[in-house]
C-alpha cells in the first residue's frame, strides 16, 4: 500500500482539486487499483465513504468497496487505517442516516476492539489525535460507554488543541480534573475568563459542567465567568455559551448558592411560561426546566413545573421529574400514585420494569415506597419483580444495603402477600438476638417491631414489644415517636394483666377529650381509645366513648367516608350482638356483599369480615356469603400464596365452618379441611387452628371427619410456631410479664398516675 500519510494526502488533494461531479471518476480510479493489501482495501472503503457523503450517486461504488473488505481481520490492520475508516463511517452515519445499516457490523467490531485494546488511542501523531477527538464526539452521541476509552488516554501525549477537545467529555471522565489542570495551566479563573482565546472561555464553561471537578472551584469559576454581568444580561446576550454557563452553575449542588442557582434558571426562563419552555425546541430551555425541578428548594412552582413536564409528550426526560414528584411528601400519596399509574398505563410491571436500567429501577422503587393504602398490592408486585428469583434469605445476607432496605420496605407494605412479607422480615432478623437488633438503632427497632406485629406467637410478641419499650415509663413512651407509641399499643393488646393494659392505653390517650381524639389525625390515640372501650370495666367510660362517636356520626358535616369508619368502630366496641348487626346493616345499605366489596374496597372487606364473624345476629349462610365475597372466589392455595392478612383471616373464618355432625364430608367441607391444613403448614395462626381442631375432634362423631381433624392437628404439630425466627433471649412468658410490669415500666406508679389523669379528663369531658 505504501505510506498511509502520503496516500491520504494525495487523495485529499484530488478531492479538493476536483468538483463533486467528478467524484465518480475518482471512486472508479480507487476501485481499479489492484493493490491486494488489506490496509489499502480498508482505506479505499473509507475514502469512497467520504466521497459518497458529498455525492449520493456513488452508492453502487460504495457497495463494491464494502463488499471487498468482508472477511478482513481488522485487528491485523495498521492503527492509522483502522481509525481513519472508523472516523469516516461514523461521519457517514450522521450525514447519511438512511445508509447507517451498511456500517453497523463494522461499528460494533470497532467498539469491541477499542474496548479490549486499552492503548489503542495513545499516539503522538497530531492527525491521529484529531481523528480520536472526532470519534469521541460521535460516540458520545450514541449509546457507547465512553468509560471504556477515556481512562486509558495518555493526556501527556495530547496537543493543547486536542486537550481542549477532551474538556468536552468532563461529565463522562473521572480523569477530567487532570485534563483541565493540564489545559488551564497556572492561570487563575479570571485570567481564563478574560482570555483572548475563545477556546479558553469554552473550556471554562466545560469546567463548570464537570461533576468530577471540585464543587467550590466550579463555583469560583462560574463567578469569574459571569464577571460584572447580571444573570439577565447573560441570558439575553445572544451567546448560547452564556446560557450554558448559567445552566451549568444552576446544576452545581452547592446549598450556599441555592437562591442564586434558582435566579440563574429564572433568567434563562425569562418571561415565558413553563408550558412554553417545556415545548421549546432549544435543549438549554428543556434542560433548565429539568434542573429547576431537581433543585431541593421545595418551591410550589416546582410541583407546577413537574406537572407540566409530565403532560408534555415531547419532553426528553419525564422519568426524573416523576421520581422527584413521587418523593414530595407534601403531595397526598394517592395523587402521587395516580401520576405513576398514568405513566405506567395498562402494562404489567413485569413488562415495564427493567431493573438493569438505574433510572427505571429508581422510578419503580420510588413508586413502591409511596405510602398509599389503595395501591399497596401494586406496590408489592413491584418489589417482587425487583427481587426476581433471589430468595429472601439471600437478599437478607446481601452486602448491598439497598437490597436489604428494599426487603424491609416490602415487608412493611400492607396488602397482599402477607405470608411472604412475614417470611421477608424473618429473613432480615435471621438468628439475631433482641440485644443485637436493638444495637442496630432505629433500623433494628423497626425490624423488631414489624416482626412482632406480624408474628402470631403471643409469648414472642410480648418479648419483642417489652424489648422495644425498655425501662421507660408509659408516659415517656406515649410522648415519644410513633414507632414507640405503636409498640406500646401493641404491647397493651397482647398482655393479660388488666390494670397494666388499661394504664398503657390511657397513657396513649393522654389528656385530650374523647371528641378531640376521634376527630384528630392521631391514629395511635384513636386505636387506643377504641381498644379501651372494648375492655373497660367502667360502664360510664364506655358510655362516654360511645356517646362521643355518636355525636360525631350525627354531625351534618361529617364526611361519608369518616362516618362509615366511625360506625364500624362503634360496632367493634359494642358487646350487643343486636347493636352490631344493626350497624352492619346500616353500612351494607341493602347492597349485595359483592357490591359492598366492589364499591367500598378494603373498607368493605373489613366490614364483611365482621359480618362473617360470630359476634352478630346473622345466620350461618349470611356469614359464609360475606366471607366468600371477601375472597372473590379465589382458590385457597392462591389466597395463602398471595393473600393479605384480611383475606387470610377470612379464609380461616370460612374454613372453620365445618359441621361436627357425622356422615359424609361435603365437597365444600373437604375444601375447608384442605385450607385449614394448608394454613397450619404455612404457619398462620397455628394456635387458633389447633384449638379449633381439638374442640371439633371432641365434638364430632363421624370417623371421616375425625381423620381429617387429626390431619389438621398433625399439620399444626409440624409447625408449632407461626413465626419461625427464634429470638435467642426470649424469656418464659410468665417471668417476662412480671419483669416488664415490675422493672421496665414502673407499672404501679404509672397506673396510678394515668388513672388520675384520665379520670380528670373524663370529668372534664362530661
Amino acid at each position: 500500500m505504501g505510506n498511509f500519510d502520503e496516500l491520504l494526502f494525495k487523495f485529499n488533494q484530488e478531492r479538493h482539486g476536483n468538483p463533486v461531479e467528478s467524484y465518480p471518476q475518482l471512486a472508479e480510479e480507487l476501485l481499479n487499483n489492484n493493490d491486494q493489501d488489506p490496509n489499502f482495501k480498508v482505506f479505499r472503503a473509507g475514502a469512497i465513504t467520504r466521497l459518497c457523503t458529498q455525492n449520493k450517486n456513488l452508492l453502487p461504488q460504495l457497495e463494491l468497496a464494502l463488499d471487498d473488505i468482508k472477511g478482513i481481520d481488522f485487528s491485523t490492520l495498521d492503527k492509522d487505517v483502522h481509525t481513519y475508516f472508523f472516523y469516516r463511517i461514523l461521519w457517514a452515519c450522521e450525514d447519511m442516516p438512511s445508509e447507517a445499516a451498511r456500517y453497523q457490523k463494522h461499528i460494533e467490531h470497532f467498539e469491541k476492539h477499542i474496548a479490549e485494546n486499552k492503548d489503542y488511542f495513545n499516539s503522538d501523531n497530531v492527525r491521529f489525535q484529531k481523528y480520536l477527538m472526532s470519534i469521541l464526539i460521535k460516540l458520545s452521541k450514541s449509546n457507547f460507554d465512553l468509560s471504556k476509552i477515556l481512562p486509558h488516554i495518555d493526556i501527556d501525549r495530547l496537543t493543547n488543541d486536542n486537550l481542549f477537545s477532551l474538556t468536552f467529555f468532563g461529565m463522562f471522565y473521572e480523569n477530567s480534573p487532570k485534563v483541565f489542570k493540564k489545559y488551564l495551566g497556572n492561570r487563575n479563573f479570571s485570567q481564563i475568563a478574560n482570555s483572548a482565546n475563545e477556546n479558553d472561555r469554552i473550556a471554562l464553561v466545560n469546567y463548570l459542567r464537570c461533576d468530577y471537578c471540585d464543587m467550590d472551584s466550579r463555583i469560583l469559576a462560574a463567578l469569574a465567568y459571569f464577571g460584572d454581568k447580571t444573570f439577565k444580561e447573560l441570558a439575553e446576550s445572544g451567546n448560547p455559551r452564556d446560557r450554558v454557563a448559567l445552566l451549568a452553575f444552576a446544576r452545581i449542588p452547592d446549598q450556599k448558592y441555592l437562591q442564586q442557582r434558582v435566579e440563574a434558571l429564572y433568567a434563562i426562563f425569562g418571561d415565558r411560561s413553563f408550558e412554553e419552555i417545556a415545548n421549546s425546541s432549544d435543549y438549554i430551555d428543556r434542560d433548565a426546566l429539568l434542573a429547576f425541578v431537581k433543585i431541593p428548594s421545595y418551591l410550589p412552582e416546582q410541583v407546577t413545573a413537574i406537572d407540566i413536564i409530565l403532560k408534555t409528550p415531547t419532553f426528553d426526560d419525564v422519568i426524573t421529574p416523576l421520581i422527584i414528584y413521587g418523593r414530595i411528601t407534601t403531595i397526598p400519596p394517592h395523587i402521587r400514585v395516580e401520576k405513576f399509574l398514568d405513566y405506567f398505563g395498562n402494562k404489567k410491571f413485569s413488562e415495564l420494569a427493567n431493573f438493569d436500567d438505574p433510572d427505571i429501577k429508581e422510578l419503580f422503587l420510588t413508586f413502591a415506597k409511596i405510602p398509599d393504602i389503595n395501591s399497596a398490592n401494586k406496590r408489592s408486585e413491584v418489589f417482587l419483580a425487583y427481587f426476581g428469583d433471589k430468595s429472601f434469605k439471600e437478599i437478607a445476607k446481601s452486602t448491598d444495603k439497598r437490597e436489604r432496605d428494599e426487603l424491609y420496605h416490602f415487608a412493611n407494605t400492607p396488602g397482599n402477600h402477607f405470608l411472604k412479607k412475614r417470611e421477608a422480615i424473618n429473613a432480615l432478623i435471621g438468628d439475631m438476638s433482641l440485644d443485637e437488633l436493638l444495637k442496630q438503632g432505629i433500623e433494628g427497632r423497626k425490624k423488631l417491631q414489624l416482626y412482632a406485629t406480624m408474628c402470631d406467637d403471643v409469648s414472642k410478641k410480648r418479648s419483642a414489644f417489652a424489648a422495644l419499650l425498655g425501662n421507660r415509663s408509659f408516659l415517656e413512651i406515649a410522648n415519644s415517636n410513633n414507632h414507640d407509641r405503636w409498640a406500646l399499643f401493641d404491647y397493651a393488646e397482647n398482655i393479660d394483666d388488666y390494670d397494666t393494659k388499661v394504664a398503657a392505653l390511657k397513657a396513649l390517650i393522654g389528656n385530650e377529650s374523647y371528641d378531640e381524639i376521634i376527630t384528630s389525625y392521631d391514629s395511635v390515640k384513636r386505636a387506643a381509645l377504641y381498644s379501651l372501650a372494648k375492655i373497660s370495666r367502667d360502664p360510664d367510660e364506655v358510655s362516654a366513648i360511645n356517646d362521643a362517636l355518636l355525636k360525631k356520626i350525627n354531625k351534618p358535616r361529617t364526611s361519608q367516608k369518616f362516618e362509615r369508619s366511625l360506625r364500624l368502630a362503634r360496632a367493634d366496641i359494642s358487646e350487643s350482638f343486636k347493636t352490631r348487626t344493626k350497624i352492619f346493616n346500616k353500612l351494607i345499605d341493602r347492597r349485595t356483599y359483592d357490591m359492598v366489596v366492589l364499591n367500598d374496597g378494603e373498607f368493605g372487606k373489613r366490614l364483611l369480615l365482621e359480618v362473617g364473624g360470630t359476634r352478630n345476629n346473622y345466620d350461618r349462610k349470611q356469614r359464609i356469603d360475606a366471607l366468600n365475597a371477601i375472597l372473590e372466589n379465589k382458590e385457597y392455595r392462591e389466597i395463602i400464596e398471595t393473600g393479605s392478612k384480611l383475606e387470610l383471616d377470612a379464609l380461616l373464618e370460612l374454613s372453620k365452618n365445618i359441621s361436627t355432625k357425622s356422615g359424609y364430608i361435603q365437597l365444600y367441607e373437604r375444601e375447608r379441611f384442605y385450607s385449614l391444613e394448608a394454613l397450619a403448614k404455612a404457619g398462620y395462626k397455628v394456635d387458633e387452628i389447633r384449638e379449633f381442631a381439638e374442640k371439633s375432634l371432641e365434638a364430632t362423631q363421624g370417623e371421616l371427619k375425625q381423620t381429617n381433624f387429626k390431619k389438621v392437628l398433625r399439620a399444626c404439630e409440624g409447625n408449632r410456631a407461626s413465626c419461625k425466627v427464634q429470638l435467642q433471649n426470649a424469656q418464659d412468658s410468665a417471668n417476662e410479664q412480671s419483669s416488664i410490669v415490675a422493672q421496665n415500666l414502673n407499672t404501679q406508679a404509672t397506673i396510678n398516675t394515668q388513672a388520675t389523669i384520665n379520670t380528670q379528663a373524663l370529668n372534664n369531658f362530661r
